[in-house]
């Protein structure tokens, strides 16, 4: 029998269809963001924690689909993804967000007219490349200087605010083609533009989903610069998405007017989510990958973790090991454990050093940071017992493939920590999740 597929499953999903009620939370900061609308607020800062996997992502695209539906309308979401390598990348990315933002919005005063003043410019702007090229008469170039400043549209607001930088070439009659240099500062007054001109209709909510991992580079002071490019634009109520691990956002933290911390969630949540998953299952495969409410070892694995990433994760990793759906109660064998957790993980190496990796993280403590000197020497300081070390090599290993991460990418000396995707590699999880399986299994 073939292996079963299993994009049911999908850690990653943010269909919000499979999401698990969190109703306190979600009605929280649903009220607040309303509350925004209804004052007509032009800016903010929500920050939005939790630890990675935990479903900060889906959980605010459904607050922010709840705000919506309260206040329909009145409401202009924008949700991207804003990994870029410099502080104009980050901004050319948000333009791409905003105009899919406008393309699909309700607003009745976002007509035809208003998009063709600053929808379509800034289209226009975004797929232009170095300079932005536009073709007038001359009349009509007047007109839109005279204009800039009032900033009737995005085209009359650039010919205003870069008056000095335009180039003209005059063509044959009446025709001038003027072109200017697509700079950071001209994105950045694009943006503002068009934002104050939504403003004057509607509440723009900026979702910056994974904020603190959009930047790509480890320079803690570029990274900054890339950050500061999108968050100091006005007016709109920013959402930043931060992993709780992350320590080297506490000014942002104290800037947020607004903060929530996404939790874990119990054994019957993320059993809910599994029997969501499975529920959902279309074709040919449907009857055979349900699952009863009840099933025992997910029942298990959920009592060793509140992070729904992890597992989905360790879920997937049963139905792509197993010929039969749902497996047996082997899997809960410490070593099919330990096998099941590197699998899922995508890792590879010696089934011997994974064993050395779970007794070494358990005797210096999973949750505490880890440096390289604890790992190699196997303890801690003033430490009699210590476990067995990592070698040189290992270590390099395990930090490359990413399965010993560094607690905050901007600062080397807070350490590292184990991926909490491998935490089955553990003794006393392992211990504990088959403990669990065999009262659950127990006739």
């Amino acid at each position: 029998m073939p292996r079963l597929p299993t994009p049911w499953i999908n850690p990653n999903s943010l269909d919000l269809g499979l999401f698990v009620n969190r109703t306190v939370e979600v009605q929280h900061l649903v009220e607040d963001l309303c509350d925004k609308v209804d004052y007509s607020s032009r800016s903010g800062l929500v920050t939005v924690r939790g630890d990675r996997g935990v479903g900060k992502s889906i959980f605010v695209r459904e607050v922010l689909r709840q705000v919506a539906r309260a206040r329909p309308g009145k409401v202009l979401t924008v949700v991207g993804d804003l990994r870029a390598t410099n502080p104009r990348q980050m901004l050319v990315n948000l333009i791409h967000h905003l105009l899919m933002a406008i393309e699909s919005a309700t607003s009745p005063a976002l007509d035809k007219d208003w998009r063709a003043a600053w929808a379509a410019p800034l289209q226009e702007l975004r797929m232009s490349g170095d300079r932005l090229v536009r073709s007038t008469s001359a009349n009509e170039g007047r007109e839109y200087g005279a204009a800039g400043e009032v900033g009737s549209s995005l085209y009359g607001l650039l010919m205003g605010k870069f008056s000095a930088h335009w180039k003209e070439k005059r063509e044959s009659g009446q025709r001038v083609d003027s072109s200017l240099e697509i700079t950071e500062e001209v994105l950045r007054v694009a943006l503002v533009g068009t934002l104050e001109a939504l403003a004057k209709h509607v509440t723009v909510f900026v979702f910056f989903d994974d904020f603190d991992q959009a930047a790509g580079t480890d320079n803690p002071e570029r990274a900054k610069a890339s950050f500061r490019a999108v968050l100091d634009l006005q007016p709109c109520i920013s959402i930043l998405h931060l992993r709780t691990e992350v320590a080297g956002f506490a000014e942002l933290r104290r800037e947020a007017d607004s903060a929530v911390t996404v939790s874990g969630l119990q054994p019957k949540q993320l059993v809910e989510i599994l029997t969501k998953r499975s529920n959902s299952v279309q074709g040919p495969h449907a009857s055979q990958l349900r699952l009863p409410a009840a099933w025992a070892p997910f029942w298990a694995l959920a009592e060793a973790t509140d992070n729904p990433l992890v597992l989905l994760r360790w879920a997937q990793g049963l139905a792509t090991r197993h010929r039969q759906w749902p497996p047996g109660p082997e899997w809960a064998e410490p070593t099919a454990l330990r096998d099941l957790s590197v699998e899922t993980a995508q890792a590879n190496g010696d089934a011997r050093l994974w064993a050395k990796l779970g007794n070494l993280i358990e005797k210096l403590g999973a949750n505490s940071p880890l440096t390289s000197k604890m790992l190699l020497d196997g303890k801690r300081e003033l430490d009699p017992t210590p476990a067995v070390g990592l070698t040189e090599d290992e270590l390099a290993w395990l930090v490359r493939c990413e399965h010993l991460v560094p607690i905050d990418r901007f600062d080397p000396r807070a350490g590292l920590r184990l991926d909490p995707l491998l935490g089955l590699i553990l003794p006393a999880v392992a211990a504990k999740v088959r403990a669990e399986a065999e009262r659950l299994l127990r006739p």
